[in-house]
């Protein structure tokens, strides 16, 4: 017996020793990780305290937004999409080539770079051995990344060229040598968030994307509030008929451009997922919304591209959460039935979309799509209803469809009021 105690003893200590091993390697401090927060930090606070506006102010908004990030990474992923729309202040600053973005981007990856660097590190990173698939996939996407990244140099090199050299300055415009580096900073931008994106999603492989998500639905909100602002200072909440275009604080769009509808189209499907999530009440309410106040901004925007690219988005986003239902192994003939549904409704709405858009063209049809994305979320709670709720559902919608039919023809700009009525 005291051999066999002993036997198991030595087996439990030599297996001890290689986990003692891997956990002091995996709580070692990174010189990489600390030289680029290190770095990334003396370049954000140089610009920081160069601001035209306010140094203090944003120098300290820098360190808090950092340290925050350093302390729970995945703010950053909540946080960069929630700040993208309201925080470009050209307007007030003069700054073209730089702006309050980049430094809200260097504070992010400043703060995770030095989490990760940190003898803590990411709580519960698997950053234990990368394994043939992973490296290999790895090595593809540097190797994709690479050229391209060389291509921006290189263009970047020759604008510098072709506007007469490099030369600093605070206040450049577009036809000077530092516009070549405001065309070509976004991607090296994105790509100083990589490794905390990496980083994230090995921890926490739910919380990571639900943050995303989270932060596109809040960037979503801040948005259409500042273009819900901006038409009631300069023209009027149910005016649809003048040729007023919103830019909400997109100050890229004073020479033109589609900043604003962009945002819209990539942030929409984001929202109206958000509304098929049954976890949180309150979390549903901010998606709802963010999704009608989306639409608004979406209708006011008479942007063909948009009203385009609404339904493509989130026909995307269905076929996303369908691949997802099936790769974590649900059950067959939900997805099938789900598959089959999403068709019918796919259908369903071109064929009313058809009807209705000889007489209410793109606008009736932003106005059915923001419909059909209310009924995303209905499907859970109608499963299993009593059939005497059922007959009461539609007892009650008939009811309020005729009592919203008479308010449309009564109420000046009736219909519009109707369907946030509806809402």
């Amino acid at each position: 017996m005291s051999v066999t105690t002993s036997g198991v003893g030595e087996h439990a200590d030599s297996a001890a020793a290689p986990r003692a091993g891997a956990r002091s390697r995996r709580h070692r401090f990174s010189w990489r990780h600390g030289g680029w927060s290190a770095l990334l930090t003396v370049l954000g606070l140089t610009l920081a305290a160069h601001h035209p506006l306010s140094a203090a102010l944003v120098t300290a908004a820098f360190v808090l937004l950092g340290l925050a990030v350093a302390w729970r990474p995945w703010l950053g992923l909540m946080l960069l999409p929630a700040l993208l729309p309201a925080i470009g202040l050209m307007p007030w600053t003069g700054w073209l080539t730089l702006e309050e973005f980049d430094l809200a981007v260097l504070a992010v990856a400043a703060g995770a770079h030095a989490r990760l660097a940190s003898r803590r590190g990411l709580a519960g990173l698997r950053d234990g051995p990368v394994d043939a698939v992973e490296s290999r996939a790895s090595a593809l996407k540097g190797l994709l990344l690479l050229p391209y990244a060389a291509a921006l140099l290189v263009s970047m090199l020759r604008g510098f060229d072709d506007a007469g050299g490099l030369v600093w300055g605070w206040w450049q415009g577009y036809h000077e040598p530092l516009n070549s580096l405001r065309l070509a900073k976004s991607f090296f931008l994105a790509l100083l968030l990589l490794p905390m994106w990496r980083a994230v999603v090995r921890a926490a492989p739910r919380q990571a994307p639900d943050s995303l998500a989270l932060g596109l639905c809040a960037g979503l909100a801040v948005v259409a509030v500042l273009a819900l602002w901006e038409r009631w200072a300069y023209t009027d909440l149910a005016n649809f008929s003048s040729d007023y275009r919103t830019t909400a604080l997109f100050w890229e769009m004073h020479v033109g451009g589609a900043a604003f509808d962009g945002f819209l189209a990539l942030t929409m499907p984001f929202a109206a997922h958000e509304l098929t999530r049954t976890g949180s009440r309150w979390r549903w309410l901010f998606a709802a919304a963010a999704v009608l106040l989306g639409a608004y901004a979406c209708l006011t925007t008479f942007s063909r591209a948009v009203y385009l690219a609404l339904p493509i988005g989130l026909a995307v986003m269905a076929a996303l959460q369908a691949l997802a239902a099936r790769r974590q192994q649900r059950a067959g003939a939900v997805t099938r039935e789900g598959v089959v549904a999403v068709a019918l409704a796919c259908a369903a709405f071109a064929a009313v979309a058809a009807t209705m858009f000889p007489t209410s063209g793109y606008r009736g049809a932003l106005a059915l799509l923001g419909a059909a994305a209310l009924l995303l979320p209905t499907a859970a709670w109608l499963r299993g209803l009593p059939a005497a709720s059922w007959a009461a559902g539609v007892a009650a919608g008939v009811a309020l469809s005729l009592l919203l039919g008479l308010l449309s023809y009564v109420l000046p700009k009736g219909p519009y009021i109707v369907y946030l009525l509806a809402w």
